[in-house]
């Protein structure tokens, strides 16, 4: 109950997490309440979402995590994202809306292999325990939610025309019947025991063993390009964030290839304006927010996955002043906020990619956020027959216009 127009604070002296669907939260909690640490509750709650949110994100899609790694008392990035397809056809392909749906938008999952290496080089439980929640959601189904039914239909319709896609994605989601309503309660067997296999057999399971083969032989019947070497490449790898301090805080993001520097970026920008003087939302405010915003993602577009030397350049003091100086300047701020595209060729302004995010503490002092996607909403539209497992398409964000100074490389 909102009482004072505001929302109640919550407090846990034990260990906390936030998460996007409670379902979720519930399972991570389950297991900080069970003696499991935040790198257990971390592996529990990816895996139920998973189940309660399979259009944002699940162990067939890429993420990464940052880690305040209490006993080393030093914060870490693990990166499970991975390269792309040693035989990516990138001689064939020229705009990235013939990546949008389909097999050759797949990339190599990388997200069991991170929710098994959180677990395995920090965790303290077992995987049957930790994935025991969202098998059990999995197996006896749960009520859909506003959110579910908005994603499932909002993405029906446009489905519907993959005629290879789409029997498999109908029969898994909406029961056969191409559509939810309120009150369907949706039930994944087929996800279930794959979640079962894996907490029996590890990752080995996927990476170079039968489910992998089970995920390939999809691919290759719908025209893909990934083998099982692209598989056993999605490794997960630990590295040392990227950091800067902003306003007497230190922020800490993974580094290349990911492109979190684009909020450092924003943040060293920020640092240069007196934001508390301003009144809160006014036009002088959000202006100047967004003007930063739009100018760390310039240099982020132009400049792709920069070399450590290069990155320290785009932070440094000197130019960071051009771009309070820019966004000082007044004038208008234009050009694409996601992907290289040719000054000629208008900005599309279309929301096309479904992430979720979320945060866990225990009381040994660990913490970690981990984001993960699947792409787009239900990403490449490929769930594999027999197993429950929806395929990312991250691949549609892989820059393959032949004039982009981006573009990328087989296997890179």
């Amino acid at each position: 109950m909102l009482q004072h127009g505001k929302r109640p604070t919550i407090a846990s002296r034990h260990g906390m997490v936030a998460a996007a669907h409670p379902l979720a939260a519930a399972a991570g909690a389950r297991i900080l309440s069970n003696g499991g640490n935040a790198f257990d509750a971390a592996v529990a709650t990816a895996a139920a979402l998973n189940v309660v949110e399979p259009y944002m994100s699940g162990l067939a899609g890429r993420g990464v995590a940052t880690c305040y790694i209490a006993r080393e008392q030093r914060v870490r990035t693990l990166d499970f994202v991975g390269p792309i397809s040693k035989n990516f056809p990138i001689d064939k392909l020229d705009n990235r809306a013939q990546l949008q749906r389909g097999a050759l938008a797949v990339g190599a999952p990388g997200n069991l292999a991170g929710w098994c290496e959180l677990n395995s080089a920090h965790g303290k439980k077992k995987l049957p325990e930790l994935f025991a929640p969202a098998i059990a959601i999995a197996r006896d189904g749960f009520q859909i939610i506003e959110f579910n039914i908005e994603e499932i239909q909002g993405v029906a319709g446009e489905l519907s025309g993959h005629k290879a896609l789409h029997p498999e994605w109908s029969r898994v989601y909406t029961a056969g019947a191409g559509n939810v309503k309120p009150g369907f309660v949706l039930k994944q067997p087929d996800l279930a025991r794959t979640l079962e296999a894996l907490a029996s057999e590890g990752p080995g399971l996927l990476y170079g063993g039968a489910l992998g083969q089970k995920i390939l032989d999809r691919l290759t019947e719908l025209g893909g390009c990934m083998v099982m070497d692209d598989l056993l490449a999605a490794r997960a790898t630990w590295r040392d964030p990227v950091s800067v301090t902003y306003r007497g805080r230190t922020v800490h993001v993974p580094p290349p290839p990911c492109e979190g520097f684009q909020f450092l970026l924003t943040l060293r920008i920020l640092e240069g304006f007196d934001l508390a003087a301003m009144k809160r939302n006014s036009t002088e405010h959000v202006d100047t927010v967004l003007r930063a915003v739009r100018l760390a993602a310039g240099v982020r577009i132009a400049t792709g996955v920069p070399a450590p030397q290069r990155l320290a350049e785009i932070l440094s003091d000197a130019h960071v002043e051009t771009l309070r100086a820019r966004v000082r300047d007044g004038k208008p701020v234009i050009g694409p906020t996601e992907q290289w595209t040719p000054p000629q060729e208008p900005v599309s302004a279309t929301d096309e990619s479904h992430t979720t995010s979320f945060s866990i503490a225990d009381n040994d002092g660990n913490l970690i956020c981990l984001t993960q996607s699947l792409g787009s909403v239900f990403g490449s539209g490929v769930v594999v027959p027999g197993t429950g497992l929806c395929l990312n398409n991250f691949l549609y964000w892989a820059d393959v216009n032949p004039q982009s100074p981006n573009r990328v490389k087989p296997g890179g």
